[in-house]
């Protein structure tokens, strides 16, 4: 704000979505989608066969059931988790001596961590270089909405105005590339195929066991967390919570 606390309100000019938002976003994308063909083809997937496969399926179900306990009955959830929990169930899997190398050890797995890392860093730290200094203190769009004053370092980085009297709507060719790096996954889900790069980085229920992690163990935690749970069916007395609900509350329903 100024001397007199009112913000500072400047006119874009037109050519500035045509020659610095509309490169910053395809070139953002373009990026994405290369890194994700790059991992596609470089990172070499964990190893894996028809009995860890078949175990991470079952993993997935349980943990599926665990968590969406909520929709089935009072008599399915107690069959249920009566089934993955008992003694010897599908959950159970004799101890096994753990022959393998840790995965921080493993060659491949150590391999796979630093090309992920480099493909990933990179690009980002050289097109962060691209957008500061080729676009320098510029700024690209106003937002429709306003905001308050600690995003100001989120949308106005790169700035160098010592008065700080922008108004924060306002965002910066540097905000606007970052602002694009985390902000389309959804765009690049629609333009693009397959899983996305990031689930080679997550690890899931069959990464889980294919990372040379024993079975047992991770069986072992699934059904403990299993006997743990409680039921609460939504269901429940539903029927009671309708007819003791007021009137003005059915609209939102």
């Amino acid at each position: 704000m100024d001397n007199t606390g009112e913000t500072l309100d400047i006119h874009l000019d037109r050519s500035l979505q045509l020659w610095v938002l509309l490169p910053i976003t395809i070139v953002t994308i373009l990026m994405n989608l290369l890194k994700r063909n790059l991992l596609k083809l470089i990172v070499r997937e964990p190893p894996t066969t028809l009995h860890k496969t078949r175990d991470a399926n079952l993993l997935n179900r349980a943990q599926t059931f665990r968590k969406n306990c909520f929709a089935v009955s009072k008599i399915q959830f107690e069959a249920r988790r009566y089934y993955f929990s008992q003694g010897k169930g599908p959950l159970y899997k004799p101890p096994v001596r753990a022959s393998a190398m840790s995965p921080l050890m493993n060659p491949d797995s150590l391999a796979n961590q630093v090309l992920s890392v480099v493909i990933n860093i990179i690009p980002q730290m050289l097109l962060g270089v691209w957008a500061r200094y080729t676009f320098a203190g510029v700024v690209v769009c106003r937002l429709p909405f306003t905001l308050t004053p600690r995003f100001r370092p989120m949308l106005q980085s790169g700035l160098d105005i010592a008065s700080q009297s922008l108004d924060l709507r306002y965002v910066s060719s540097l905000s606007w590339y970052v602002l694009n790096l985390f902000g389309n996954a959804g765009l690049l889900s629609l333009v693009s195929t397959g899983s996305d790069y990031e689930d080679i980085l997550v690890p899931n229920a069959l990464s889980q066991i294919s990372m040379n992690v024993a079975a047992d163990k991770v069986f072992a935690q699934e059904r403990a967390a299993i006997q743990k749970s409680t039921h609460s069916c939504r269901l429940d007395d539903f029927e009671q919570r309708v007819l003791l609900m007021p009137l003005d509350q059915f609209g939102k329903y």
